[in-house]
């Protein structure tokens, strides 16, 4: 008779050393919130902060065995993101740590591939004690690295008491596999302090996003775009980049970088997205000449130059898929107690201001534009100056005459046939575009034959049968569906440009009626 065997514990236990190199590196791609996302270096507080305790699985798992460490610890160190309203001195202690680590373990700073920095508030320029930069860096690493690269972050760590920013700089021009980052500035009047002098590799990058107004004050001092040129010339191969509230914020500011050449050109990059009080935007658009994504906002100025489509966006005619046009931030539109025709109001006089009757009547047509499938416009910027002729909403004879100086032929003939989704914002004449939409549904088929989403954003709600009318004409006249909603107004938004980093995306209120 045989002895049936005999299992002991340790035969019969689990472990997770003696899993495959394969399912171990994929569980630990599930615990790195870089490997699950796209853009890690975009995500709000609400997602950063859970994505911290799966790091700390990830830390404990490192201190397993040599082996774990060997597979988890690279992961671990893909993505640093220092959160917007953390304490200075823990942020600092924090990013020193993660720095004196990638100095001291080569394979391990090419492992990570996102940075997100930020300001820190009101303690953006607070320095750390010699004491207490000492505690972090007790060997000299960080002076060490900064002596090696050279450039002005040599001569920054040597003269000057070192400052967060000194810290992060350090971090971008030593972690040369870094393909995504978010790096929020303000205007640095030193000149050995500030970034203009770059001259640091950053080839791999490939997402770059500057954060700019945090708390929707115009007088708050930002970055310029001007400032990131040496950075800019140093990412060849950059593919995105968001340049929010870019223009310093300040008079002074603007004035300084006034008459300063955009004399850079971005040859790899296929998104744009910027905003600011920039005298001439076109020119930073036209030295991108492989643009497939565009977003600008103009924000009504009338020292600003608009944008001409035919003058400054020729070169982009068989690559642009996605343009995007706003007219206006919103941002003044929030305030509490605003009511939608109020603020409508407020946009039309914006308008007259800026675009008097008779002046800059520009309607631009899109036909030429052979693959663009996404126009995202203001109803101020896709129709021209046409609203400032006498239009007034105090008086109900003006809707009559705006529509008369509109025809349906003046909005569908400068829509490309490769259409497929059309966003209206900021709508400040209802019957013009409620006649022209109308007008659409039964030219779909021969005109824009691939047209599949209407979006309309409005101040005031539409009468409701013309609202439902143009719902059901499109649905049923040409398949199209159409979404009415209202304005997002907040004192962080873009107008129809998408939210800057760290913002949740806002969800527009659809308009009902009871």
């Amino acid at each position: 008779m045989e002895t049936p065997l005999r299992t002991t514990r340790q035969d019969a236990g689990f472990s997770f050393d003696a899993l495959p190199t394969e399912i171990i590196n994929h569980i630990c791609c599930f615990l790195c919130l870089h490997c699950q996302i796209d853009i890690v270096v975009d995500a709000t507080s609400a997602v950063v902060v859970p994505a911290f305790q799966d790091q700390l699985v990830l830390a404990r798992l490192s201190q397993c065995s040599k082996r774990l460490r060997g597979i988890a610890q690279p992961v671990l160190f893909h993505w640093y993101h220092g959160l917007e309203k953390e304490d200075y001195h823990i942020q600092f202690n924090r990013l020193a740590a993660f720095v004196r680590a990638t100095i001291q373990a080569p394979r391990l700073a090419k492992s990570v591939r996102a940075l997100a920095f930020y300001k820190y508030g009101d303690n953006a320029g607070l320095t750390i004690s010699p004491t207490g930069v000492n505690r972090q860096d007790p060997g000299g690493l960080f002076q060490a690295a900064a002596a090696k690269l050279g450039g002005y972050l040599q001569d920054k760590w040597t003269r000057f008491i070192p400052t967060i920013d000194s810290l992060q700089e350090l971090a971008m021009a030593t972690l040369l596999s870094i393909t995504q980052l978010c790096l929020q500035r303000t205007f640095v009047e030193t000149p050995e302090k500030n970034w203009v002098h770059w001259s640091y590799d950053m080839s791999s990058l490939t997402y770059l996003a500057f954060v700019g107004n945090r708390h929707g004050l115009w007088c708050e001092t930002t970055y310029h775009i001007q400032e990131a040129k040496a950075l800019l010339r140093h990412a060849p191969n950059l593919r995105t980049l968001v340049a929010a509230e870019c223009t310093g914020g300040q008079t002074s500011i603007l004035q300084k970088f006034r008459r300063t050449p955009w004399d850079i050109a971005l040859l790899s990059l296929r998104k744009l997205s910027i905003d600011g009080y920039l005298d001439n935007p076109a020119i930073i658009v036209r030295s991108c000449p492989s643009l497939e994504d565009l977003e600008i906002l103009h924000d009504y100025d009338p020292f600003q130059r608009p944008i001409n489509e035919e003058r400054d966006l020729n070169h982009l005619r068989g690559t642009l898929r996605r343009l995007c046009c706003s007219a206006t931030a919103h941002k003044g539109l929030g305030a509490a107690g605003r009511s939608g025709e109020s603020a409508r109001n407020e946009i039309l006089r914006l308008v007259e201001f800026c675009h008097p009757a008779g002046e800059n009547a520009l309607k631009p047509s899109f036909v030429a534009f052979a693959v663009l499938e996404e126009l995202e416009m203001d109803q101020s910027l896709l129709y021209g100056a046409v609203f400032s002729a006498g239009l007034d909403w105090d008086h109900p004879e003006a809707e009559d005459r705006s529509l008369r100086v509109t025809t349906p032929e003046d909005l569908l003939s400068r829509l490309p046939p490769s259409l497929q989704r059309l966003r209206v914002g900021c709508i400040i004449c209802w019957p013009v575009l409620y006649r022209d939409l109308l007008a659409l549904a039964h030219q779909r088929e021969s005109q824009f034959p691939v047209l599949e989403t209407v979006v309309i954003e409005v101040f005031v709600a539409p009468p409701e049968e013309e609202h439902q009318n143009l719902v059901d004409t499109l649905r049923s006249v040409a398949g199209v569906t159409v979404s009415i909603c209202y304005v997002a107004r907040s004192l962080v938004s873009r107008g129809l440009l998408s939210l800057g980093p760290g913002h949740a995306p806002v969800v527009p209120k659809p308009v009902v009626y009871s």
